[in-house]
């Protein structure tokens, strides 16, 4: 539960709907997990822009993959670190 009292479930939905964008943390652990398929998922269906980030080197696959295929992708890990945060920042202003 969150602290308003709603599930988390809830609450990442109605900040899907509401974001301009949503921004995929990309890792192997990403690839992995239910959580970001699903959430990535919601956001196409509102027609939200997907913003992957990458934090480690790795390749998006099975429903990422489709789903980020062609998205113009953000390197936020080692000497791209910064350049690629800065970068985030001004997609998302």
């Amino acid at each position: 539960m969150h602290a308003d009292g709603q599930p988390f479930g809830i609450q990442i939905q109605k900040a899907i709907r509401n974001a301009k964008a949503v921004v995929v943390m990309m890792s192997a652990q990403s690839n992995q997990s239910n959580w970001v398929a699903l959430e990535s998922t919601y956001a196409n269906t509102f027609g939200k822009q997907l913003i992957p980030f990458y934090i480690r080197p790795v390749k998006a696959v099975g429903v990422l993959g489709l789903q980020l295929a062609g998205a113009d992708k953000i390197r936020g890990y080692g000497q791209c670190r910064e350049r690629g945060l800065n970068r985030l920042i001004s997609d998302l202003a």
